[in-house]
């Protein structure tokens, strides 16, 4: 199942996000991070990742925590429009933002921390983070 499809609360997703995990669906077995901030997350780990997230926002988890976002990247310790892909395994995630602030462009890939505040802008699009990323392991 795709997962435009299981965040009901998610409208879109990058077209090439999308065409990637039906490629490859996560990153099976054991190994270490794929990519140099994580593991590289399935659809079902997409969601269960984000259900996460949202259960907090929901219970009012972070009402006394500020964040410190970087220009296009709108305040808050999590939003909805926040997708995880790319996980530590220690609560930190790469996210699509597929509700940017004005400054910034949908579908662009942010850090969030679960303990830090700073949201940091990583990518203006998912292509370019991917393609970024292969390079990096190109040059290894």
């Amino acid at each position: 199942m795709e997962v435009s499809t299981k965040l009901g609360a998610i409208q879109t997703l990058p077209t090439m996000f999308t065409e990637c995990l039906k490629v490859h669906d996560g990153q099976n077995g054991k190994a270490g991070s794929l990519f140099t901030q994580g593991r590289y997350l399935s659809a079902e780990q997409i969601e269960s990742e984000w259900c996460a997230w949202r259960d907090l926002l929901e219970q009012g988890e972070f009402e006394d925590r500020d964040s410190d976002p970087e220009c296009g990247i709108k305040t808050g310790w999590w939003r909805l429009g926040w997708v995880p892909f790319v996980s530590n395994g220690r609560g930190d995630h790469l996210c699509l933002d597929l509700d940017p602030d004005a400054d910034g462009k949908v579908g662009q890939v942010i850090e969030v921390s679960h303990d830090v505040q700073e949201r940091c802008l990583v990518s203006s699009t998912f292509s370019e983070w991917l393609a970024t990323e292969v390079q990096l392991k190109c040059h290894d």
